[in-house]
């Protein structure tokens, strides 16, 4: 007899039961809820953040371009505001005997004039009081829509997930906030 009841009382311990089963189902329900809801914005906040790196990196990428030697006539390169959703690097050449350089993006420029395209990702838009910011060697001296830049230019990109924005200095120096 005594044998009897410790193997029932054995078989009882052995496994769990039917509210056990459903609360431990219930958090891991909750906790995967919660990681998938956080996914989406995360991946949002990423596509911002590679927006605003690609956008910094080209903007230095015509910096460095305006600085390289060239045995060709070109006088500055920049960066072009198209729309809210595309921008492009650009370079300008000039013969200083017809024509001296222009310090902003000329449509009747060449059709090689543009070096790069760049389409924003879906959702993020770019805003800005410039359209274009251009670099001239050898300092490099940097010109906001034609003219010498005497205060800071602002490119903001905007998403769902929130606002980068992108600051080059009157000195050309580009920094992500």
């Amino acid at each position: 007899m005594l044998d009897k009841k410790t193997e029932q009382n054995r078989n009882r311990e052995q496994g769990f039961t039917l509210v056990e089963l459903l609360v431990a189902g219930a958090v891991i329900a909750t906790i995967a809820s919660v990681i998938f809801l956080n996914a989406g914005t995360f991946r949002g906040v990423q596509k911002l953040n590679q927006a605003a790196q690609q956008l910094a990196l080209d903007l230095r990428r015509a910096q460095n371009l305006s600085l390289a030697p060239s045995d060709s006539p070109i006088c500055v390169y920049g960066v072009y505001m198209n729309s809210a959703s595309e921008y492009f690097v650009y370079k300008n050449t000039t013969d200083e005997e017809i024509a001296p350089c222009t310090h902003q993006y000329d449509s009747a420029q060449e059709p090689d004039a543009t070096v790069a395209t760049t389409n924003l990702p879906g959702g993020i838009t770019i805003s800005s009081l410039a359209s274009d910011v251009s670099f001239e060697a050898p300092e490099p001296v940097t010109y906001v829509d034609g003219a010498l830049a005497s205060t800071a230019v602002i490119f903001t990109l905007s998403s769902a997930s929130g606002s980068k924005n992108i600051v080059v200095n009157r000195f050309g120096n580009v920094e992500i906030q």
